[in-house]
C-alpha cells in the first residue's frame, strides 16, 4: 500500500494537484485489477426438463376366496336309477325299448303292428306312465299289409319288480282317433316272454 506523506514543502497548488493525480491513478489501477477479477458466472443455462412419467404397475393377482361348496345335486344317473324301467331287455326277440326309461321307440319284433315310434312321454315314474307316438293301425277285416300310420296313445302300468328290476310290467297302446280305448286285457307283458322268463 502506498502512503503519501504530506511534507511542509508541498503546499503549493501544483504539488497538491500532482498528488491528487497520483492518487487518482492509483485508484484507477486498483479498480482495473478489481474489474479484471472475474466473478463466478451466475448465468443459468435453461434446461428443458421433460416430465418423467412414473408408471405404477398394479398387481393383477386375483384374491383367493374361500367358497364353501354346497352339496352336489343328484346326478342324472342317480336320479334315473330310482325311476322304473319298461320291463327288462331281451323280453322279445328282436324287440327294443324294453329295460329302458321313457323309450322313444317300442318294438315287439316281427310285423309293423308291434312297432310304436316317436314316443313322447307326458308322465313317467308314477303308478302309470303315459305318452303318445305313431303306430300302424289295421282296421277291422283288413290285413297287416293294409295298415296305415296313425297317432297312438300308450300306457305303461302294473308297477312292480320284474326279475329284480323295478319296472312297469305291462304296456298297452291304442288308436283313440280310430275309436279305440284303453283295455288292460289287451296289454303286453314286459317281463315274461310268452309267460316264461327271458333266456
Amino acid at each position: 500500500m502506498i502512503q503519501f506523506v504530506r511534507s511542509p514543502e508541498l503546499r503549493d497548488d501544483s504539488t497538491r494537484k500532482l498528488s491528487l493525480l497520483a492518487f487518482a491513478l492509483l485508484a484507477a489501477s486498483c479498480g482495473s485489477v478489481s474489474a479484471g477479477t472475474s466473478a463466478p458466472s451466475t448465468s443459468s443455462t435453461a434446461t428443458s426438463s421433460t416430465p418423467v412419467t412414473t408408471k405404477v404397475e398394479r398387481a393383477t393377482s386375483t384374491p383367493t376366496s374361500t367358497v364353501s361348496s354346497a352339496p352336489a345335486p343328484l346326478s342324472s344317473t342317480t336320479a334315473a336309477s330310482s325311476l322304473p324301467k319298461l320291463g327288462i331287455s331281451g323280453v322279445y326277440f328282436g324287440g327294443s325299448g324294453f329295460g329302458s326309461i321313457e323309450p322313444a321307440k317300442i318294438y315287439l319284433g316281427g310285423d309293423p303292428t308291434g312297432l310304436v315310434t316317436g314316443i313322447s312321454w307326458s308322465s313317467w315314474g308314477g303308478a302309470t306312465a303315459s305318452g303318445v307316438g305313431t303306430g300302424s293301425y289295421v282296421a277291422p277285416n283288413e290285413v297287416v299289409a293294409q295298415a296305415k300310420l296313425a297317432p297312438v296313445k300308450i300306457v305303461a302300468f302294473d308297477l312292480g319288480t320284474c326279475n329284480g328290476v323295478y319296472a312297469y310290467q305291462k304296456v298297452e297302446w291304442y288308436f283313440a282317433g280310430e275309436g279305440e280305448s284303453f283295455n288292460a286285457k289287451n296289454a303286453i307283458t314286459t317281463c315274461l316272454f310268452f309267460g316264461q322268463p327271458p333266456s
